[in-house]
């Protein structure tokens, strides 16, 4: 995981399976790659996930809270070679749920795609998944994750233990 560079973002925006780029257009008025260029400016963390110089995934965490309530936005956009990579992308991503829990209590968004392997990766994670419903005539479900005194996200589960992994596997 490295901190996103102005590349990394062009090379995902290409990257990405065609639903998800329709989506994030659809959301920035056709502008994706500029959206992604203020996600990441606006965020206290982000990072990039990186194999062998091509970017699978970027993420990170957008300050949406307030002094009493510390809650923040997180995102993660990732393009369909993450799959190649899957062991260590399942790994890095319990390690960067850790980082961005040290820096906000509570994690929080709502999701498009929430069915299926992402389903699984984020109640894997540790994610509230809610009950589906319209946000901006798009059917989408909240998701939250609040950070647990005692949770240890170093240790990562095996994935060889078939009732963790999240590809079900």
């Amino acid at each position: 995981m490295v901190w996103p560079e102005p590349a990394h973002v062009d090379a995902l925006v290409d990257l990405m399976r065609p639903e998800d780029r329709e989506a994030l257009d659809r959301i920035s008025g056709g502008q994706s790659a500029a959206v992604l260029r203020e996600g990441i400016a606006r965020s206290l963390y982000c990072f990039t996930y990186l194999a062998d110089e091509v970017p699978l995934c970027l993420g990170g965490i957008i300050d949406i809270g307030t002094v009493l309530a510390p809650d923040g936005l997180v995102w993660l956009v990732v393009q369909p070679d993450v799959e190649r990579h899957k062991k260590r992308f399942l790994r890095e991503s319990r390690r960067q749920m850790a980082i961005m829990l040290d820096i906000m209590p509570v994690l929080r968004n709502a999701e498009r795609t929430c069915e299926g392997k992402g389903l699984r990766w984020l109640k894997w994670l540790g994610f509230e998944i809610g009950e589906r419903m319209l946000i901006n005539g798009e059917s989408m479900v909240p998701i939250t994750m609040r950070a647990v005194i005692g949770r240890d996200f170093s240790r990562t589960v095996p994935i060889t233990d078939r009732k963790t992994a999240p590809d079900g596997r």
